[in-house]
């Protein structure tokens, strides 16, 4: 892919690190050592909040449709919002991040 060719034109190839190749490739220019590294960081982190309201969102209509618990139905009236179901799927995924092991994922 075009990333690796990128890569490998930026360092030779036994230089690579193997468990971080694009920070340490760019760690002579300091600023693109900052976005590389923070970069999958902000993006996981927005994945990550958009999967918590899908998932909200998916858990309030199968309630609404009676497939799910009833009381995951319930929209707050202020903020128009289904809070249960939002709360739920943000402690649901914060036990599966906490739980499982990335290595295992990956």
């Amino acid at each position: 892919s075009g990333s690796s060719v990128s890569l490998n034109l930026m360092k030779p190839f036994n230089e690579i690190d193997e468990r971080a190749p694009y920070p340490n490739a760019f760690k002579s220019i300091k600023f693109m050592y900052f976005i590389v590294t923070i970069g999958p960081i902000i993006s996981l982190s927005g994945t990550l909040l958009t999967t918590v309201y899908t998932l909200a969102r998916g858990i309030f209509s199968m309630a609404k449709d009676g497939l799910f618990f009833k009381s995951f139905a319930r929209i707050n009236s202020k903020t128009k919002v289904p809070d249960f179901a939002t709360i739920f799927s943000g402690i649901l995924c914060i036990l599966l991040v906490i739980i499982i092991d990335v290595k295992n994922l990956i």
